[in-house]
């Protein structure tokens, strides 16, 4: 059967689809699809405590703080001259914690964030962050499964959730650290093409330190109501996007 173009539009615009430009994700490969799954059918018993925001058990969401081995993540800040500043935080349904700094020990090669850094941190915060009956949520960066973490977390007796693997989409604090790149560009427009120096560095932190302080609770909430939908959206394409 032979038709126009313009035919075939009008077919799609009354079946009510339109066209989209795909969206750029990171590669899935079959046997990580079933991790994803896996992860999904472990999880989704215990979603509705969380779509609910009180009882059972909560869970935390954590950023990974090594811009070098996790390409796909926001958390790394610059400017346009190249000044960049990695960040470490934390929420929960209906509080976060306050926004870190995060500086290199010397004794990476690369000069970027070491699991020293990170464990350090964790025994600064961890302590009065969580709960009897939370979840520690991180991804499998090398900065989180180092010996030195997988120790202090079990001395700590925190349960870790399993974590598939190229799936930030399942971790709610990827949108926090879009939100609040987006607030800063709005907000300080000037760190866009400000010199490449120590003054520029102080008002990059500032900045971001304002920016998270100032997304709403609510964005929070909702961030959390949002795990049911996606482990259940994890469910629905067999582990696919």
């Amino acid at each position: 059967m032979r038709c126009s173009k313009t035919t075939i539009r009008r077919v799609f615009h009354n079946l009510y689809m339109r066209k989209w430009l795909q969206r750029d994700r990171p590669e899935i490969l079959p046997q990580n699809a079933e991790k994803r799954l896996q992860w999904a059918q472990r999880y989704a018993h215990f979603t509705s405590t969380v779509e609910r925001g009180k009882g059972g058990q909560l869970i935390w969401t954590w950023n990974d703080p090594s811009e070098q081995l996790v390409e796909h993540d926001v958390r790394e800040i610059r400017t346009g001259k190249s000044i960049k500043k990695m960040f470490w935080a934390a929420f929960r349904y209906n509080m976060r914690t306050s926004l870190v700094p995060l500086t290199s020990d010397g004794s990476s090669r690369g000069g970027g964030i070491t699991a020293t850094v990170i464990r350090q941190t964790y025994m600064n915060q961890l302590p009065e962050l969580l709960e009897n009956g939370d979840i520690f949520m991180q991804d499998n960066a090398p900065v989180h499964t180092a010996h030195i973490i997988r120790d202090l977390l079990r001395e700590m007796q925190v349960e870790v959730m399993i974590w598939p693997p190229y799936s930030p989409d399942l971790n709610p604090i990827e949108n926090l650290w879009a939100i609040m790149k987006t607030i800063i560009r709005q907000d300080h427009p000037e760190l866009e093409n400000a010199p490449d120096n120590d003054t520029t560095l102080y008002a990059l932190i500032q900045a971001g330190i304002e920016a998270w302080e100032s997304i709403q609770e609510r964005v929070l909430r909702n961030l959390s109501d949002s795990m049911p939908h996606r482990v259940q959206a994890v469910l629905n394409a067999d582990g696919w996007y």
